[in-house]
């Protein structure tokens, strides 16, 4: 592009980049989308931005393989390491002090990314780092280990205060619950421990996770409805793979083993 900054072409990447990934759009095709995405990243590799929405691309690769059959052109089962690769990147970017610190790529992707690998320090560390840089207190490790386990129960299950908790693994959807979950750990768990704790109790959040964690359903139905998913996304038919893969997350016995088998199913 003679006329254009690389500026204006790593955006006009992006934006092409949203059609591609998005299933609803008549050019959807996932693999260009996240090429044009790298592409972005490599003409502006400063921009934070394009990285975050990368590692959101990785994310939602599983997915859409078994949903509508996406090929994106790696194998699926290194997805979420490549997102954190770009989350971390886009992380160490953002600096250490000032108005860059303060924005600081949302942790949201990063801690479903950690428990899609089965990491949960993993998930715990991102955690305690963002909020400490948020904030600028670390919060109490008892405070990190309840969100972290809230986290992983709630997002494939259940409903906190009537609010459900995206059991469907849609990547832009997980991320927005995963900031505010964690913003609030940031802004009370750790300037204010006691009072955390105490609305955690009020609020019946350790019995309700304790109640969600001895009630984690076997694996075998779980996957027959992953499977069923697969199926209608071969065929063509989203919506109904759509709510099958939503009955399977409530089902899965955690976000590691819902993503392998996702990964499994949809690299077939």
């Amino acid at each position: 592009m003679l006329f254009f900054g690389k500026r204006d072409e790593a955006q006009g990447l992006a934006k092409k980049a949203r059609r591609y990934t998005d299933p609803s759009q008549a050019e959807f095709d996932f693999g260009q989308g996240v090429e044009c995405l790298k592409q972005a990243v490599d003409l502006k590799p400063d921009e934070t931005r394009y990285r975050e929405e990368l590692a959101l691309a990785y994310l939602k690769a599983a997915e859409l393989a078994v949903t509508c059959g996406a090929r994106p052109g790696w194998r699926l089962e290194r997805s979420a390491e490549l997102a954190l690769q770009e989350y971390d990147r886009a992380y160490e970017m953002s600096g250490t002090r000032g108005e860059r610190a303060a924005k600081a790529p949302p942790v949201g992707a990063a801690l479903f990314a950690s428990l899609c690998l089965g990491d949960e320090k993993g998930a715990a560390d991102r955690l305690r780092s963002w909020c400490s840089r948020r904030s600028g207190m670390e919060p109490r490790g008892e405070n990190l280990d309840l969100t972290v386990r809230t986290i992983q129960a709630g997002v494939t299950r259940g409903k906190i205060e009537g609010e459900p908790l995206h059991s469907r693994i849609t990547a832009e959807e997980l991320h927005m619950f995963l900031t505010m979950a964690v913003d609030f750990l940031a802004n009370v768990g750790a300037r204010e421990p006691e009072e955390f704790a105490r609305l955690a109790e009020e609020v019946g959040w350790v019995e309700l996770v304790n109640s969600m964690e001895a009630t984690l359903p076997g694996p075998g139905e779980a996957r027959t409805h992953l499977e069923r998913a697969a199926t209608h996304g071969k065929q063509g038919s989203r919506k109904d793979a759509e709510a099958e893969l939503e009955t399977a997350a409530e089902l899965a016995p955690d976000i590691a083993w819902l993503c392998r088998t996702m990964c499994e199913l949809g690299g077939r």
